[in-house]
């Protein structure tokens, strides 16, 4: 039997991400009515939108950790410090990556072989698109504090809040109402875009009250621990990004059709992997907040009890992927060769999925602890010499 807290704490985790995956898949829902290439162009979007938001991953990944073993040894002053120096330090992060991204748009297209029909729609999905990278950094930093006091149910009620929003916004600005013609995929990245923002202001509203924040000059001390503990996870989500448009090349090679089923695939894989996701949140914060108490038979329990949690969920999980995998992908491709290789990707995905789980949960407890280094090397080898490897001899 899984520990009540820590059930309790992934389960809105759970729910908020899984809202998310169900957006995500909307999304494609709505833009597929456009057709294969829209769909395509949008998935080569969100691969370099991915790149462009991971450095979120340094505030965010130090922000939980700090706060965590900080509110964990009482000092609650000091953490509505952090929760400010952390804001900052995520808007300063933001504002040159949406310069270069904004810049390096034909540049992405290009290095990864992207087919030229498919530029300018990719590039109309993200000019708005990229325009709510300090809305989504900022929003991160604040979501991951209150992740660090064990409040998981705020960030669960903002993100469902966006989500409806989004879910708003497609069909009225992708098809358009009354006279208003729809703008295609423009529409789809300017939902998103807003949607986002709208978070950040309910964000800011509510923090004061649910944990605070305390504006101070910003301390040398705080800047370098957040970074000592988010570089490496920073890093890996930049490596992790380029790995996957790196995969992503290996199947545009065979068109937009192939990359078409592959980004359908993904989308409807990303409902099986949440729940590790949502353990691998909890681990970090009961670990951290175990060592900030200086209670380590506790950590060590917390980290055991989550990563246990995340492989029977990814198991079931896995097991539900590869059995409705012949009928999920029905609603997004009328090609029945399109309809088997989806078919056969997520067969092969929900293979994966309990040993996944595992490995999600004790990577979240070893960021818990403080070492955000050793997940990053492990993810790496795994992705390119697995997937990536294995992939480019049998391509």
């Amino acid at each position: 039997m899984f520990r009540k807290e820590v059930v309790s704490l992934a389960l809105p985790v759970l729910v908020e991400h899984f809202s998310s995956s169900f957006l995500l898949l909307m999304d494609t829902f709505f833009v597929s009515k456009l057709g294969p290439r829209a769909i395509a162009s949008v998935g080569l979007g969100t691969y370099m939108f991915w790149i462009t938001i991971t450095l979120a991953q340094v505030s965010v990944i130090g922000t939980t950790v700090l706060v965590s073993q900080t509110f964990g040894s009482g000092k609650t002053r000091e953490v509505r410090k952090i929760v400010f120096e952390s804001l900052l330090l995520s808007l300063l992060l933001s504002l040159p990556l949406l310069i270069a991204s904004r810049a390096g748009i034909e540049f992405y297209l290009r290095a990864i072989g992207a087919p030229s029909e498919l530029w300018s729609d990719t590039e109309s999905y993200l000019a708005p698109l990229l325009m709510s990278i300090p809305g989504l950094y900022m929003s991160a930093s604040l979501s991951a504090s209150l992740r660090g006091i064990g409040d998981t149910r705020t960030p669960m009620k903002i993100g469902l809040g966006a989500n409806a929003l989004n879910l708003v916004l497609d069909p009225l600005l992708i098809y358009g109402f009354g006279p208003f013609n729809g703008l295609g995929v423009f529409g789809a990245g300017l939902a998103s875009a807003l949607s986002t923002y709208w978070s950040f202001l309910v964000y800011l509203i509510v923090i004061p009250s649910r944990i605070g924040i305390e504006p101070i000059l910003p301390r040398k001390e705080t800047f370098l621990k957040l970074l000592d503990l988010g570089i490496p996870a920073g890093v890996e989500r930049i490596a992790m990004s380029v790995s996957y448009s790196a995969y992503v090349s290996l199947i545009a090679r065979f068109g937009s059709e192939y990359l078409a089923a592959y980004q359908v695939g993904l989308k409807i894989e990303s409902f099986a992997y949440m729940p590790g996701l949502a353990f691998s949140i909890v681990s970090s914060v009961l670990v951290g907040q175990s060592i900030g108490s200086k209670n380590m038979k506790r950590a060590v329990e917390m980290a055991w009890e989550s990563s246990k949690a995340s492989t029977i969920a990814m198991s079931l999980s896995g097991l539900v992927l590869a059995l409705t995998a012949p009928i999920t992908p029905k609603p997004f491709l009328k090609d029945e060769s399109l309809l088997f290789l989806a078919t056969v990707y997520l067969v092969i995905a929900g293979l994966s999925e309990p040993g996944l789980g595992f490995s999600m949960g004790m990577s979240g407890a070893m960021r818990g602890s403080g070492d955000t280094r050793l997940p990053v090397v492990l993810n790496l080898i795994s992705f390119w010499s697995v997937r990536i490897g294995v992939g480019y001899l049998l391509g």
